[in-house]
Protein backbone atom coordinates (compact mmCIF):
# COMPACT_ATOMS: atom_id res chain seq x y z
CA UNK A 1 0.00 0.00 0.00
CA UNK A 2 0.99 3.46 -0.96
CA UNK A 3 2.49 6.03 1.79
CA UNK A 4 0.25 8.34 2.87
CA UNK A 5 0.72 12.09 3.19
CA UNK A 6 -0.66 15.62 4.48
CA UNK A 7 0.32 18.66 3.14
CA UNK A 8 -0.37 21.42 4.77
CA UNK A 9 -0.23 25.09 3.10
CA UNK A 10 -0.95 25.61 -0.92
CA UNK A 11 1.76 27.68 -1.31
CA UNK A 12 4.32 27.55 -3.71
CA UNK A 13 6.09 25.03 -1.21
CA UNK A 14 3.34 23.04 -1.12
CA UNK A 15 2.68 22.91 -4.21
CA UNK A 16 6.10 21.81 -5.38
CA UNK A 17 6.02 18.97 -2.13
CA UNK A 18 2.83 17.46 -3.31
CA UNK A 19 3.71 17.08 -7.20
CA UNK A 20 7.31 15.54 -6.15
CA UNK A 21 5.66 12.82 -3.57
CA UNK A 22 2.49 12.22 -5.82
CA UNK A 23 4.94 11.57 -8.84
CA UNK A 24 6.65 9.52 -6.82
CA UNK A 25 3.26 7.21 -6.34
CA UNK A 26 2.33 8.40 -2.55
CA UNK A 27 -1.10 9.34 -2.01
CA UNK A 28 -1.07 12.66 -1.01
CA UNK A 29 -3.91 14.87 0.15
CA UNK A 30 -3.65 19.24 -0.12
CA UNK A 31 -5.54 21.44 2.72
CA UNK A 32 -4.88 25.10 1.81
CA UNK A 33 -6.63 27.53 4.28
CA UNK A 34 -7.74 30.14 1.61
CA UNK A 35 -9.79 29.63 -1.32
CA UNK A 36 -7.48 28.66 -3.90
CA UNK A 37 -3.60 27.60 -4.23
CA UNK A 38 -0.77 29.31 -4.72
CA UNK A 39 -0.43 31.54 -1.43
CA UNK A 40 1.56 35.02 -2.18
CA UNK A 41 1.65 33.84 -5.97
CA UNK A 42 -1.57 34.60 -6.58
CA UNK A 43 -1.88 37.79 -9.17
CA UNK A 44 -4.32 40.51 -9.12
CA UNK A 45 -6.54 40.09 -12.40
CA UNK A 46 -6.72 44.28 -12.75
CA UNK A 47 -8.49 45.07 -16.44
CA UNK A 48 -6.80 42.38 -18.13
CA UNK A 49 -3.34 43.02 -16.20
CA UNK A 50 -2.36 40.22 -13.61
CA UNK A 51 -0.22 41.81 -11.05
CA UNK A 52 2.06 40.29 -8.77
CA UNK A 53 2.22 40.67 -5.37
CA UNK A 54 6.10 41.07 -5.20
CA UNK A 55 8.65 40.20 -7.74
CA UNK A 56 8.33 36.78 -8.00
CA UNK A 57 10.47 34.45 -10.65
CA UNK A 58 11.55 30.83 -11.27
CA UNK A 59 14.68 29.98 -10.13
CA UNK A 60 17.21 27.64 -12.25
CA UNK A 61 19.24 26.53 -9.33
CA UNK A 62 18.68 22.09 -9.75
CA UNK A 63 17.24 20.22 -12.30
CA UNK A 64 14.41 18.28 -9.79
CA UNK A 65 13.01 21.66 -9.05
CA UNK A 66 12.96 23.16 -12.58
CA UNK A 67 11.78 19.95 -14.19
CA UNK A 68 8.83 20.06 -11.79
CA UNK A 69 7.98 23.48 -13.03
CA UNK A 70 8.10 23.12 -16.65
CA UNK A 71 6.16 20.08 -16.50
CA UNK A 72 3.44 21.90 -14.18
CA UNK A 73 3.55 25.21 -17.06
CA UNK A 74 4.07 22.53 -19.75
CA UNK A 75 7.07 24.57 -21.18
CA UNK A 76 4.88 27.52 -21.60
CA UNK A 77 7.83 29.69 -20.47
CA UNK A 78 10.00 32.82 -20.77
CA UNK A 79 13.13 33.29 -19.93
CA UNK A 80 14.08 36.31 -18.16
CA UNK A 81 17.30 38.18 -17.33
CA UNK A 82 17.81 39.65 -13.98
CA UNK A 83 20.19 43.07 -13.47
CA UNK A 84 21.44 43.37 -10.22
CA UNK A 85 22.66 46.11 -7.62
CA UNK A 86 23.61 47.18 -4.74
CA UNK A 87 24.42 50.90 -2.93
CA UNK A 88 26.23 50.63 0.04
CA UNK A 89 28.76 52.89 1.58
CA UNK A 90 27.09 55.58 -0.64
CA UNK A 91 28.51 53.51 -3.28
CA UNK A 92 26.41 51.79 -5.91
CA UNK A 93 27.59 47.90 -7.04
CA UNK A 94 26.44 46.45 -10.17
CA UNK A 95 25.85 42.60 -10.48
CA UNK A 96 25.40 41.81 -6.58
CA UNK A 97 22.07 42.56 -4.32
CA UNK A 98 23.97 42.41 -0.85
CA UNK A 99 26.53 45.32 0.45
CA UNK A 100 29.28 46.06 -0.93
CA UNK A 101 31.64 45.48 1.95
CA UNK A 102 34.80 46.01 -0.08
CA UNK A 103 33.86 49.85 -0.39
CA UNK A 104 35.16 50.09 3.66
CA UNK A 105 37.99 51.05 4.91
CA UNK A 106 40.96 48.80 4.01
CA UNK A 107 41.66 48.39 8.10
CA UNK A 108 37.91 46.78 8.26
CA UNK A 109 38.45 44.54 5.27
CA UNK A 110 41.30 42.89 6.18
CA UNK A 111 39.66 42.01 9.41
CA UNK A 112 36.89 40.89 8.11
CA UNK A 113 38.91 38.43 6.22
CA UNK A 114 40.51 37.74 9.36
CA UNK A 115 37.06 36.93 10.96
CA UNK A 116 35.60 35.21 8.14
CA UNK A 117 38.90 32.71 8.15
CA UNK A 118 38.32 32.15 11.69
CA UNK A 119 35.57 31.28 11.99
CA UNK A 120 35.13 29.30 9.00
CA UNK A 121 37.95 27.14 10.79
CA UNK A 122 36.85 27.11 14.62
CA UNK A 123 36.37 23.71 16.17
CA UNK A 124 34.18 24.86 18.53
CA UNK A 125 31.62 26.76 17.30
CA UNK A 126 29.44 29.32 19.75
CA UNK A 127 25.88 28.88 20.72
CA UNK A 128 23.50 30.66 18.43
CA UNK A 129 20.32 31.81 19.71
CA UNK A 130 19.45 34.26 16.63
CA UNK A 131 19.75 35.43 13.27
CA UNK A 132 22.08 38.45 15.07
CA UNK A 133 24.38 35.64 16.81
CA UNK A 134 24.39 33.73 13.40
CA UNK A 135 25.67 36.71 11.25
CA UNK A 136 28.20 37.17 14.24
CA UNK A 137 29.21 33.51 14.14
CA UNK A 138 29.27 33.29 10.62
CA UNK A 139 31.30 36.32 9.57
CA UNK A 140 32.59 38.22 12.31
CA UNK A 141 31.57 41.78 13.86
CA UNK A 142 32.27 44.47 11.81
CA UNK A 143 30.84 42.47 8.84
CA UNK A 144 27.60 41.85 11.10
CA UNK A 145 27.34 44.70 12.27
CA UNK A 146 26.81 46.31 8.41
CA UNK A 147 24.78 43.09 7.78
CA UNK A 148 22.11 43.48 10.60
CA UNK A 149 21.50 47.12 9.59
CA UNK A 150 20.74 45.78 6.48
CA UNK A 151 18.41 43.13 7.04
CA UNK A 152 16.57 45.74 9.71
CA UNK A 153 15.78 47.34 6.31
CA UNK A 154 14.44 44.33 5.16
CA UNK A 155 12.74 42.93 7.75
CA UNK A 156 11.52 46.08 9.75
CA UNK A 157 12.62 43.70 13.00
CA UNK A 158 15.96 44.03 14.80
CA UNK A 159 17.90 40.49 13.61
CA UNK A 160 18.19 39.76 17.49
CA UNK A 161 14.84 38.89 17.33
CA UNK A 162 14.76 36.66 14.49
CA UNK A 163 15.48 33.14 14.31
CA UNK A 164 18.83 31.33 13.31
CA UNK A 165 17.51 30.18 10.66
CA UNK A 166 16.30 33.17 8.79
CA UNK A 167 19.98 33.07 6.93
CA UNK A 168 18.87 30.62 4.39
CA UNK A 169 15.91 33.39 3.35
CA UNK A 170 18.13 36.22 2.93
CA UNK A 171 20.90 36.84 0.46
CA UNK A 172 23.60 36.99 3.19
CA UNK A 173 24.65 33.23 2.89
CA UNK A 174 27.34 35.00 1.13
CA UNK A 175 29.30 38.20 0.84
CA UNK A 176 31.29 40.53 -0.35
CA UNK A 177 33.91 42.15 1.26
CA UNK A 178 37.23 42.17 -1.10
CA UNK A 179 37.77 42.72 -5.25
CA UNK A 180 36.82 40.00 -7.77
CA UNK A 181 40.13 38.57 -7.95
CA UNK A 182 41.03 38.32 -4.50
CA UNK A 183 37.49 36.70 -4.08
CA UNK A 184 37.91 34.33 -6.72
CA UNK A 185 40.89 33.27 -5.22
CA UNK A 186 39.41 32.62 -1.72
CA UNK A 187 36.70 30.88 -3.03
CA UNK A 188 38.77 28.12 -4.01
CA UNK A 189 39.32 27.55 -0.33
CA UNK A 190 36.89 24.94 0.57
CA UNK A 191 35.10 26.79 3.85
CA UNK A 192 35.54 29.79 2.00
CA UNK A 193 34.00 28.76 -1.00
CA UNK A 194 29.98 29.14 1.04
CA UNK A 195 30.45 32.33 2.58
CA UNK A 196 31.82 34.46 -0.10
CA UNK A 197 30.03 36.21 -3.08
CA UNK A 198 31.34 36.58 -6.53
CA UNK A 199 29.26 38.62 -9.25
CA UNK A 200 27.58 36.31 -12.02
CA UNK A 201 25.84 38.91 -14.05
CA UNK A 202 27.82 38.47 -17.10
CA UNK A 203 27.34 34.56 -16.79
CA UNK A 204 24.45 33.75 -14.52
CA UNK A 205 24.49 29.69 -15.13
CA UNK A 206 27.93 30.35 -14.19
CA UNK A 207 27.75 28.89 -10.72
CA UNK A 208 24.36 26.26 -11.22
CA UNK A 209 26.09 24.47 -14.52
CA UNK A 210 26.61 21.33 -12.93
CA UNK A 211 23.16 20.78 -10.51
CA UNK A 212 21.17 22.60 -13.50
CA UNK A 213 21.10 21.21 -16.55
CA UNK A 214 17.80 20.80 -18.42
CA UNK A 215 16.92 25.03 -19.10
CA UNK A 216 19.22 27.05 -19.89
CA UNK A 217 18.73 30.21 -18.34
CA UNK A 218 18.61 31.40 -14.89
CA UNK A 219 14.96 32.90 -14.03
CA UNK A 220 12.07 32.05 -16.00
CA UNK A 221 8.57 33.33 -15.91
CA UNK A 222 4.96 31.91 -16.87
CA UNK A 223 4.19 33.08 -20.46
CA UNK A 224 0.92 33.88 -19.67
CA UNK A 225 -2.08 35.26 -16.89
CA UNK A 226 1.25 36.00 -14.52
CA UNK A 227 1.68 33.46 -11.68
CA UNK A 228 -1.92 32.91 -11.45
CA UNK A 229 -1.51 31.23 -14.56
CA UNK A 230 1.29 28.83 -12.62
CA UNK A 231 -0.97 28.24 -9.84
CA UNK A 232 -4.19 27.33 -12.18
CA UNK A 233 -1.96 24.97 -13.80
CA UNK A 234 -0.60 23.45 -10.64
CA UNK A 235 -3.86 22.83 -9.36
CA UNK A 236 -4.80 20.28 -12.68
CA UNK A 237 -1.75 19.24 -12.45
CA UNK A 238 -2.05 17.81 -9.23
CA UNK A 239 -5.34 17.04 -9.87
CA UNK A 240 -4.31 14.43 -12.33
CA UNK A 241 -1.73 12.80 -10.11
CA UNK A 242 -4.30 12.32 -7.79
CA UNK A 243 -3.67 14.11 -5.34
CA UNK A 244 -6.84 14.95 -3.52
CA UNK A 245 -6.90 19.09 -3.07
CA UNK A 246 -8.96 20.59 -0.36
CA UNK A 247 -9.59 24.43 -0.14
CA UNK A 248 -11.49 26.76 2.52
CA UNK A 249 -10.54 24.49 4.80
CA UNK A 250 -8.53 25.03 8.37
CA UNK A 251 -7.20 22.21 11.00
CA UNK A 252 -8.55 21.82 14.24
CA UNK A 253 -6.43 19.84 15.95
CA UNK A 254 -3.54 17.27 15.72
CA UNK A 255 -3.11 13.68 17.60
CA UNK A 256 0.48 12.01 16.99
CA UNK A 257 1.07 8.15 17.35
CA UNK A 258 4.23 6.24 16.81
CA UNK A 259 3.12 5.82 13.11
CA UNK A 260 0.87 8.08 11.75
CA UNK A 261 -1.10 11.48 12.21
CA UNK A 262 -4.17 12.27 12.89
CA UNK A 263 -5.67 15.49 11.72
CA UNK A 264 -8.94 17.40 12.08
CA UNK A 265 -10.07 19.49 9.61
CA UNK A 266 -13.61 21.68 8.66
CA UNK A 267 -16.28 20.82 11.01
CA UNK A 268 -15.62 17.24 12.13
CA UNK A 269 -13.90 15.34 9.39
CA UNK A 270 -10.61 13.85 10.10
CA UNK A 271 -7.64 12.24 8.20
CA UNK A 272 -5.17 9.74 9.19
CA UNK A 273 -1.70 9.94 7.50
CA UNK A 274 1.41 8.29 7.67
CA UNK A 275 3.43 11.52 7.70
CA UNK A 276 3.11 14.98 7.23
CA UNK A 277 5.06 17.97 5.50
CA UNK A 278 3.76 21.40 6.98
CA UNK A 279 4.52 24.32 4.54
CA UNK A 280 1.93 26.85 6.32
CA UNK A 281 4.15 28.46 8.55
CA UNK A 282 5.67 27.19 12.30
CA UNK A 283 3.33 29.65 14.47
CA UNK A 284 0.33 28.02 13.68
CA UNK A 285 1.66 24.53 13.74
CA UNK A 286 3.11 25.33 17.04
CA UNK A 287 -0.35 26.36 18.31
CA UNK A 288 -1.47 23.05 17.15
CA UNK A 289 1.07 20.98 19.14
CA UNK A 290 1.29 23.07 22.31
CA UNK A 291 -2.48 24.78 22.33
CA UNK A 292 -1.40 26.84 25.66
CA UNK A 293 1.80 28.60 23.79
Amino acid sequence: MAETYLVVGGGFQGIMSAYWLASQGKKVTLIEKSGALGGVLQSLDWNGFFLDKGCHLFDNSSDLTTSILLEIQKHNVEPVVVRYASIFNRIKTDGIAIPDLSTLDKRETVQILYDVLDNASNQTPQPIANFEDCLVARYGEIASRYLCSAALKMYQIEPRFLDANTLQLTPFQRIKFASEDISRLLKTIPVLDQRIALPSQADPMKFYRDQATIYPYRNFYPNSHGLSGFCEQAYHSLKSLGVTILTQCDIRALELFDTSIKTYYADNEELITDYMIWTAGPISLAHLIMPNL
